[in-house]
C-alpha cells in the first residue's frame, strides 16, 4: 500500500474591477509550498473581464484552473458560491482578491486537519498599510473544542477571521450550503455560525495571509 493521496485543496478567488490585485492574489497561490490546488476565480462582471489580465503560466501551476464570469454583477457571496459549486476538491479555500497567502498557509492547515478532528482551520494575519508596511501582525489563537461553545462566541463577534484565512472540509460544506446571497453584509459570519453548528474549527496561530487597510470595496464588507 503506497503513501495516501495528498488531497486537492479548491482554491476560490471572487474578484470585481481589479485586475492587479486578483493577479497578485493568484500568485500568491502559486508559491504555497503546498502541491495539491486546483483555483476557480469567478469574475462577477467586471467591465473589462478579469480573463485577460491574469497571466497565461496559472494554467500550468495548478492542477486546474478555471476562470467563470457572471453575466451581471450579482455581489461576493454569490460569486463565492459560484466556485465553490464549480470546485471539486476535498477542501475548499476562499481568497479575497485584495488578499494574498504567505507560501505556507496552504500546507500548514491541511496538516492541521491531519492531526485533529476539525471542519474548518483558520490562521492569523498581517495587516499592511496603503504603501504596504506591516502595521500589525495578528496571531490566532485557539477556538473553542465545543462547537456549541464556538457558536456562543460568534454570536457575539467574529472570532474565526476573513473568508481569506479559512480552510472547510468539503462535507461540512455540502452538509451546510453555501454563503447566503440575501445578507448585504456579514456574510462570513453567518457562514460561519452555521459551520459551527456542524463541526469543530481548529487555528493556525502563525500570520499566514496578508491584507492591506487601504482596501477599496472589499469583497466583504464586514472587515
Amino acid at each position: 500500500m503506497g503513501e495516501r493521496a495528498e488531497p486537492l485543496v479548491s482554491v476560490v478567488v471572487p474578484t470585481y474591477d481589479r485586475p492587479d490585485r486578483v493577479e497578485r492574489a493568484v500568485a500568491s497561490v502559486a508559491d504555497q509550498t503546498y502541491d495539491r490546488i486546483e483555483v476557480v476565480v469567478v469574475d462577477d462582471c467586471s467591465e473589462t473581464p478579469v480573463a485577460d489580465a491574469l497571466s497565461r503560466d496559472h494554467a500550468d501551476a495548478f492542477e486546474r484552473f478555471e476562470v467563470a464570469r457572471h453575466d451581471r454583477n450579482r455581489g461576493g457571496s454569490a460569486a463565492r458560491n459560484t466556485g465553490i459549486r464549480a470546485s471539486e476538491g476535498e477542501y475548499v479555500a476562499l481568497l479575497d482578491d485584495d488578499d494574498r497567502w504567505v507560501p505556507q498557509k496552504l500546507a500548514r492547515q491541511v496538516e492541521l486537519f491531519d492531526r485533529r478532528d476539525v471542519g474548518v482551520v483558520t490562521t492569523g494575519a498581517k495587516v499592511l498599510d496603503e504603501n504596504g508596511q506591516l502595521l500589525r501582525r495578528y496571531r490566532h489563537d485557539d477556538l473553542p473544542d465545543d462547537p456549541v461553545a464556538l457558536t456562543k462566541r460568534l454570536l457575539c463577534r467574529n472570532v474565526v477571521g476573513s473568508c481569506s484565512a479559512v480552510v472547510v472540509d468539503r462535507g461540512v460544506v455540502d452538509a451546510v450550503g453555501g454563503f447566503d446571497e440575501r445578507f448585504p453584509s456579514w456574510q462570513d459570519l453567518e457562514w460561519y455560525v452555521r459551520l459551527s453548528r456542524r463541526c469543530r474549527f481548529g487555528a493556525v496561530p502563525d500570520p499566514l495571509f496578508v491584507y492591506r487597510r487601504d482596501a477599496d470595496e472589499r469583497v466583504s464588507d464586514d472587515l
